[in-house]
């Protein structure tokens, strides 16, 4: 999608304006699927142990609490649509970070 973000875009839209808006959007979106893949790796791994509520606080503090806050600090000091976008990588980092340390906990500490 990145390598062809720009003939893809542009089907939708000629201005380039909104096209490099789509490209920051994709940039910043897609650098946060590395973390969503750990996180709904280790979150679904967590359910199958039968841990399904610690996993959905790690998400609705870890996204949800994330994204609240960055837009309330970061984005309020820094008003540009990178800024704002940017709450997605850094909301999935920490939720997988969370998640990370419950499954490690979990698994390595309480299951033995």
């Amino acid at each position: 999608m990145l390598i062809f973000g720009h003939p893809i875009l542009s089907l939708f839209s000629k201005n380039e304006e909104v096209i490099e808006v789509g490209i920051t959007r994709m940039e910043y979106i897609f650098a946060g699927y590395i973390f969503s893949l750990f996180q709904e790796v280790l979150a679904g791994a967590l359910r199958g142990y039968g841990h399904s509520l610690i996993p959905a606080l790690c998400a609705l503090i870890g996204i949800c609490g994330t994204r609240i806050t960055w837009v309330h600090t970061y984005f309020k000091a820094h008003r540009t649509f990178a800024a704002l976008v940017m709450a997605y990588p850094v909301s999935l980092s920490i939720t997988a970070f969370a998640v990370a340390i419950v499954w490690i906990i979990y698994v390595h500490i309480l299951n033995h």
